[in-house]
């Protein structure tokens, strides 16, 4: 694939995220099959996807959709966005579409999820990087970002790959996404998780918003703390963090929309599984191999998972 090529694109999840950056590539003109079920595809299926943003005008168009992806199409590129709970059977899903030429972009929370992906396949390029937006489906068929956090960063698992990611960045950037490379993706990835866990441990545990958080001098003190965590832990496990992590994470809550909770307490308070272990469990175990104490996140997780087994 060269520069200003058009992309054959399979979006593998289009929850709120995989369907606003798909439909950035489609609407740029590339070819995007959007894997998706339920009510958002019966809506896209009948109006098309819409996407809102307040940087931009909202739009809608007619995509292609599909409950599965097509085993007889290689994709040039894969945009994995997932639960991370279900990246075994997704992967194992989509083996049919992966070529020596495809590039498999996971933008899934946690650290963990660009190994796992790159254990369980035999062709192709696995890339990783955070994904700093805040999206969600408004109705079926409508999906809306939120905020002025929106940026993504892009690097390859294997560092050998780095050619191959810069090429792609220089793509997708060239399409409209606001995405820069990095050589160092873990480091990317933990740093976002220094901010993303805390907050999805406080709000899914305490009805609070972002906003009611950094409000209130005492949540503020526990999510701070909180970070403090995952960075010790990060470090350790060799993320290289920057020295000011968490005071960039407290800039990032400042800034997060104040109404603004996460994808972990919604699912969590509509009953669903949720990304605890992706985003809390992990961490809890790189800690304990590291004879590192979490004792603020080790409580949430605790209380979290006895609720749900007493819910169950």
């Amino acid at each position: 694939m060269q520069i200003g090529e058009t992309m054959n694109v399979l979006v593998m999840g289009s929850g709120a995220v995989g369907s606003y950056y798909g439909a950035i590539l489609a609407k740029s003109g590339h070819t995007v099959n959007f894997v998706v079920r339920g009510d958002h595809f019966r809506a896209i299926k009948a109006q098309g996807l819409t996407v809102e943003s307040q940087d931009a005008k909202a739009y809608t168009i007619k995509v292609n959709i599909s409950h599965k992806p097509d085993p007889t199409i290689p994709f040039d590129l894969i945009l994995f966005t997932v639960k991370a709970y279900d990246t075994h059977d997704a992967v194992k899903s989509m083996l049919g579409s992966i070529s020596d030429n495809t590039s498999i972009l996971t933008l899934q929370n946690g650290f963990e999820s660009g190994q796992e992906i790159q254990s369980l396949i035999q062709k192709g390029t696995v890339l990783e990087g955070p994904a700093y937006t805040v999206c969600t489906i408004r109705s079926p068929g409508v999906v809306q970002q939120i905020g002025n956090v929106n940026s993504l960063l892009l690097g390859p698992v294997d560092p050998k790959d780095l050619d191959k990611a810069g090429t792609l960045t220089k793509q997708l950037s060239d399409s409209g996404w606001p995405i820069e490379l990095t050589n160092f993706p873990q480091r990317e990835l933990w740093s976002k998780l220094v901010f993303l866990g805390p907050l999805a441990g406080l709000t899914s545990i305490v009805p609070l918003t972002a906003g009611e958080i950094r409000a209130n001098a005492h949540t503020l003190k526990t999510i701070e703390d909180m970070m403090g965590e995952y960075a010790a832990v990060g470090n350790v496990c060799g993320a290289n963090l920057a020295s000011d992590v968490v005071g960039q994470s407290i800039k990032t809550l400042h800034r997060y929309p104040a109404n603004g909770s996460t994808s972990m307490a919604k699912d969590w308070n509509s009953g669903k599984k949720t990304e605890i272990e992706a985003l809390l469990g992990s961490v809890i175990r790189k800690a304990k191999d590291h004879r590192i104490d979490m004792p603020i996140t080790s409580s949430i997780y605790g209380l979290l998972t006895s609720t749900a087994r007493i819910n169950k």
